[in-house]
């Protein structure tokens, strides 16, 4: 403990010469009552007036000082003579002096804090020594809450009255030395003597009445006042001063000068009662242009500020700004662009702003820029406008939506884009010529073409994704329109035209040209020429005397009504060739009918109406393949979860479906007792065959993906393609036999426990099943051809009858049970693998099926596996089970690593009161056990509240059990792992809570521990730092899953010097309150990822401080690495996208991000799937390596790799960094956490709390995470 002493002097204010300070006293127990009162003080009457200290006035009162003098002793160094705050006023009258003793001190000798000084007839003097004319302030008003006011009296010999931005008022009197200085306007009348004002930060002289006395001004600059870049020495447009209650004259302008700048640069004039600051030399540049429009007069559109460019012209050197609110017009000599320094525009004419330009010459200097003109407010161009040199822009009118441009004249070529409208584009003359667009007209763009020719030269006259109107003279080629657009002619056509539609998409039997004021007629039609494809034609509609497009024969259909039309048309049957319709572009359905007939529908994409509910696809003795197509249920436009939403596709009376590659079936609602995605409506047998495409993102929860409803009917045959990622109530399937012989099932959540319900099944080795919620369920027989490891999810069998058949040696792990109500039915012997095809089971092939029910075990039996009443051990307690296990331990059958301790539990769950300690050097085996932690506090604990652990000399192994925290709250994890751990199959590791701590909640892997996951899941478990997993050991994850914990910091946490390796599995849905939702890596590890998927992590999948080793075939979503030296070492050729985030205490060009490893060399295709998320970098190839570049630049920089910030033990260590730096220590959440400075080459400072942390020193940002407990 750190004991301070402090030892606390009394100020006694005794001092030589001066035992009371009566005139201190007087002051702090005033004798007035009445508020507003003014109290005279006869200062003759007191003795304290040389002053060794600052006399205050602080109590609010009102004094009215006479008759003496104070005066500043040579003691009062630190402060001023006179103090005056909370509201307190004094005034100096007849006879009252205040004196600084004829020196300098450096404070002024009246401070006015928060109160008032008013100078009537008295003096301040004396505030230093006139012969070295160094003196300090007689006033300073400090504070918006202090006030100066002089209506008589004198300064002399002083620095003069400085305001910080109080209140002045000057009515009479003097100041015979010195300034005054303001931050703020103040009142001065044309009586007071002053030699010289100095304005700041716009501050500006009120006058009240005519200048009698010269004054000299000091203004600010445009630079100073933060209003422009430019040097300091321009001040256009600065107002200095202005009439208050009274009218300026020359007069008063001829009393003012200025020693800052000379008068052939810049000149005094009136303008509205002001005195303003006008370059001699007028409008030269864009300088002065701007500056000019800055503080001209605002001006209306009826009568707009003129504006005269001199005769021999001016050049643009940056761009100009028309002012919000500000209407110009600009005449007179040319305006040449000659360098807009980067700038985006020329002219920028904004917000309820107008600018017209009339008798000149604009010149753009073939400049490459954005844009010319850039339009808020309202642009006009008259017909007396020369342009000249247009070429290089990107545009050169841009409207934006508020904008709007009358264009009469001028002559515009070479740009990319003519006009580029989101507003209002009005055409009353001039031409585009040479342009890729002449105008580019934006949806809710209001384009209006009266006259002006858009030369053929243009690649697109007009591109339009609004309608628009023009007349039929005006010359234009090349149009291009948006589906669903009309031109509206006013006159007619003289000039041929040219039509085609943006994307090929258009409407037919709609209008496309239409009449406004004007009869079509078919001699306009023939002077229109539509791009379109073969098989459609324009026609002038006699219905609504419009130009419009129809269908002559086989085309593509882009609408419900051509969709319907055609299958009605359709002649291919089931037994022979299908009809093909090609559908373009996106078609809106409610229910397509298909009847006795066979069609194939290719390409586009068939969208569910907004709101629609009923099916989309009703099949009858009828044949659909689809292939290429998108079918798009729509689903985020239902909003009523409760109302019924049928299916995609409603079969009945043998209806076949065929999916092929291209295919995608997606974002479907279905709501109805099982009533699936895609059904049969009747019970007649019919067939679902999917060769390719994908049936992804739908959601049905009261139902199968694809059924039957009684698993009698349906066959199912997948010979390729994927069903991914769709939420349903039970499953995928429900039908009566399932063929899989290629394609995958994976991703798939269920409301109840099961994938795909059949009465028989094949899966062949080119299908894969894996990482779906429920399993496959069996009525009587599933063959599984090959090794297996193509069905990664559990089966489940009916009943008795029910088997699994095997030609091969099974290589993988499978979980298997039988269907909880006909468990009873069981009996020993019951067959539950057969082999088959020749194949002959062995006892490998036992050791790879794993069932579920420890009422029961496997038994190989001949060519069976078969069912053996388990001899499963029941326990009452977890201390019944401790007893158990230490009778083993001393009994000395502890068994070993290759052949451990088999202990069967019985179905009860044990309830733990204690932790369960496996004995030192036993090596057990745990098969169908339920842990569960009581809800009470854990007893007699003293050194650990973990539920199972697992000393170094000992290994466990886990399969089918269950340790459930039941989310009490301790400070450690449920199993702490200081020897060997092997999570299997079944395994269910949930609900920890260790929120405090910071060794994990689920498993806490030691440094010599070792843990190895091939099966099971970590779920549900909360805590600080690695709620799944805080390894600092070695961690093996080959199998099963790690979903939907939530930590601060990593949910699976890789501490320092541990090693990580993933080959399988998947990690996924995690959350995370401050980083990483995934897999976090510290510094020193060897983490190594050759299979498996992160993906869906809050924040993060994986943040690593280390060099990760990755193989191609690894998917993971996104990516942290602490790049610099950290790296990515890829070891193959990446199969998956990856975003790819590189953090560093300074992120430069060049710095090295990923590279190969172990022969191999990234490539271009390699650099195509890591994607940067920061969008001031990208990702370039640079000697096979992946380096940052910045965005649009493709120069690397060598990088040096010098960490400047880094923890250490709980301490965050700055080096590197400047001496007396400010830096700062943030939370992620924003907190500031520390405020410090740099005192040495090498500072530190401990954290308490853990987490990520932000770290801002001068111009560098670093992040840090503190893993220290």
């Amino acid at each position: 403990m750190k004991i301070v002493f402090i030892t606390v002097i009394v100020n006694t204010q005794f001092v030589v010469g001066q035992s009371v300070d009566d005139l201190q006293n007087r002051l702090d127990n005033p004798v007035q009552t009445r508020a507003g009162e003014v109290e005279t003080v006869d200062l003759s009457k007191y003795e304290a007036l040389e002053r060794e200290r600052p006399l205050y006035v602080r109590n609010g009162k009102s004094y009215k000082f006479i008759n003496g003098t104070l005066k500043r002793t040579l003691a009062l160094t630190d402060s001023a003579l006179l103090v005056i705050s909370a509201g307190s006023l004094v005034e100096l009258g007849d006879g009252a002096v205040l004196s600084g003793g004829t020196w300098q001190s450096g404070h002024e000798l009246v401070l006015l804090e928060t109160g008032s000084l008013k100078l009537s007839s008295g003096e301040i003097k004396d505030c230093g020594n006139p012969a070295s004319t160094i003196y300090d302030n007689a006033v300073l008003v400090k504070t918006q809450n202090s006030s100066f006011e002089m209506t008589d009296g004198k300064i002399t010999d002083t620095r003069g009255v400085e305001n910080l931005g109080g209140a002045m008022t000057f009515t009479d009197g003097s100041i015979k030395t010195g300034f005054i200085t303001s931050n703020s306007d103040f009142l001065l009348s044309g009586t007071v003597s002053v030699p010289s004002i100095v304005l700041q930060k716009g501050a500006k002289i009120r006058i009240t009445s005519a200048l009698e006395i010269p004054i000299k001004i000091w203004p600010s600059s445009l630079s100073e006042l933060k209003l422009s870049a430019i040097p300091d020495d321009q001040f256009e447009g600065i107002i200095v001063a202005t009439g208050d209650n009274y009218t300026l004259t020359e007069n008063d302008l001829k009393m003012l000068s200025s020693s800052r700048f000379t008068s052939s640069e810049w000149k005094f004039v009136l303008e509205n009662n002001s005195v303003v600051i006008r370059s001699a030399k007028g409008i030269v540049d864009a300088v002065t242009l701007q500056a000019y429009l800055n503080n001209a007069p605002y001006g209306t559109k009826e009568q707009p500020v003129r504006v005269e460019i001199p005769a021999e012209g001016i050049e643009l050197d940056r761009p100009v700004m028309v002012p919000a609110g500000k209407h110009f017009l600009i005449t007179g000599g040319s305006i040449t662009v000659n360098d807009l320094q980067n700038g985006d525009f020329a002219f920028n004419v904004q917000d309820n702003a107008s600018l017209t330009f009339d008798n000149i010459v604009l010149d753009g200097g073939n400049y490459k820029g954005q844009t010319y003109f850039m339009v808020r407010g309202t642009l006009q161009i008259n017909n007396t406008v020369t342009f000249r040199n247009t070429s290089g822009y990107k545009s050169f009118y841009y409207i934006f939506d508020t904008g709007l441009a009358n264009v009469y004249g001028g002559d515009i070529s070479g740009v990319e884009r003519g006009v580029d409208n989101s507003g209002s584009f009005n055409f009353y003359g001039g031409s585009f010529a040479t342009c890729t667009y002449g105008v580019y007209n934006y949806a809710g763009g209001h384009l209006v073409i009266t006259d002006g020719v858009i030369n053929e030269s243009c690649t697109h006259s007009i591109y339009s994704y609004a309608d628009f109107r023009t007349k039929g003279n005006c010359g234009m080629n090349n149009i291009s329109i948006a589906k669903d657009c009309c031109i509206y002619m006013t006159s007619e056509m003289n000039n041929g035209w040219v039509v085609s539609f943006i994307n090929d998409d258009f409407t037919t039997d709609t209008p496309i040209i239409a009449g406004e004021g004007y009869i079509l007629k078919e001699t306009d039609v023939n002077k229109v020429r539509f791009i379109v494809p073969q098989g459609y034609e324009s026609y002038l509609s006699p219905a609504s005397g419009c130009i419009q497009i129809r269908m002559t024969g086989e085309a593509a259909v882009r609408t419900e009504k051509e969709l319907k039309l055609a299958i009605e048309n359709a002649t291919g049957t089931c037994g022979g060739e299908p009809t093909v319709i090609k559908i373009e572009g996106e078609v809106l359905i409610s229910t397509i009918y298909i009847h006795d007939k066979s069609v194939k529908l290719t390409g586009g994409t068939l969208k569910r109406a907004s709101g629609y509910t009923d099916a989309s696809f009703l099949l009858s003795n009828a044949c659909l393949t689809l292939e290429d197509v998108v079918v798009d249920g729509n689903k985020t436009t239902f909003t009523n979860d409760q109302s019924v939403i049928w299916s995609a596709f409603d079969l009945s009376k043998q209806a076949k479906l065929t999916i092929n590659k291209g295919t995608e079936i997606k974002n479907y609602r279905v709501r109805g007792t099982h009533a699936g995605l895609i059904w049969i409506a009747d019970n007649s047998a019919c067939t679902l065959v999917m060769n390719g495409g994908t049936i992804r993102d739908n959601d049905l929860p009261d139902a199968e993906l694809i059924t039957d409803c009684t698993n009698k009917y349906l066959s199912f045959e997948m010979t390729g393609g994927s069903i991914e990622e769709n939420t349903t109530g039970y499953g995928i399937a429900c039908v009566k036999s399932f063929t899989m012989s290629g394609g995958i099932i994976e991703n798939n959540v269920f409301k109840y426990p099961y994938n795909v319900k059949m009465q028989t099944g094949l899966i062949k080795s080119g299908g894969i099943i894996k990482d779906n919620q429920g399993g496959l369920l069996v009525n009587l027989d599933l063959k599984i051809e090959g090794d297996g490891t193509n069905v990664m999810d559990s089966v489940v069998l009916y009943d008795p009858a029910a088997r699994i058949s095997r030609n091969g040696k099974q290589k993988s792990e499978l979980v298997l049970n039988h269907y909880a109500y006909n468990a009873g039915k069981l009996t020993a012997g019951t067959v539950v693998v057969a082999g088959c095809d020749g194949y002959q089971l062995t006892e490998d092939d036992l050791n790879k099926y794993m069932y579920k029910n420890s009422d029961w075990k496997l038994e190989l039996s001949g060519n069976t596996i078969v069912l053996k009443e388990s001899e499963a051990h029941s326990f009452e307690s977890g201390d019944d089970l401790q007893d158990f296990l230490d009778g083993l331990g001393q009994s000395g059958n502890v068994g070993t690593e290759k052949d451990p301790i088999d202990i069967v539990f019985a179905s009860a769950p044990i309830r733990f009161s204690h932790p369960l300690c496996v004995p030192e050097g036993a090596h057990l085996l745990f098969s169908g056990a339920s842990f569960i932690r009581e809800e009470t506090s854990l007893k007699d604990m003293p050194a650990s509240e973990a539920m199972l652990e697992i000393p170094s000399s000992a290994s466990l192994s886990l399969v089918n059990t269950t340790i459930d925290g039941v989310q009490k709250e301790v400070g450690e994890a449920l199993v702490s792992v200081s020897g060997q751990l092997k999570v299997g199959s079944g395994c269910v590791i949930k609900g920890g809570s260790n929120k405090n701590g910071a060794l994990g909640a689920a498993i806490h892997v030691a440094s010599t521990g070792v843990l190895t996951m091939t099966g099971g899941t970590i779920s549900d478990n909360v805590g600080k730092q690695g709620s799944a997993v805080f390894n600092e050991g070695n961690f093996v994850l080959a199998g099963g899953s790690i979903s939907n914990n939530t930590s601060e910091i990593g949910n699976v946490v890789n501490n320092e010097n541990s090693t990580f390796m993933m080959t399988g599995g998947t990690i996924h849905n995690n959350k995370v309150t401050q980083g990483c939702g995934g897999v976090f890596i510290g510094e020193n590890c060897l983490a190594t990822f050759t299979g498996g998927e992160i993906s869906a992590n809050a924040h993060s999948d994986v943040y690593s401080w280390s060099d990760v080793k990755f193989s191609g075939n690894t998917k993971v979503a996104g990516l942290y690495m602490s790049v610099a030296p950290a790296k990515l070492l890829v070891s193959s050729a990446l199969q998956y996208n990856l975003k790819l985030a590189s953090v560093a205490e300074t992120v430069v060009p060049g710095i090295v991000v990923a590279q190969g490893t172990g022969g191999y060399k990234l490539t271009a295709q390699d650099l195509a799937k890591i994607s940067c998320p920061d969008e001031k970098w990208v990702y370039a190839l640079k000697e096979g390596n992946v380096v940052l570049v910045d965005k649009g630049s493709t120069a690397i920089e060598e990088v040096a790799m010098h960490r400047k910030v880094y923890m250490e033990n709980g301490h965050l260590i700055l080096t590197g960094q400047r001496i007396g730096e400010p830096y700062f220590i943030y939370a992620v959440s924003g907190k500031l956490v520390h405020a410090g400075k740099i005192t040495s080459d090498c500072d530190s400072y401990y954290l308490t709390e853990t987490g990520l942390f932000i770290v801002k020193c001068g111009r560098n940002t670093f992040k840090v995470v503190n893993l220290s407990r």
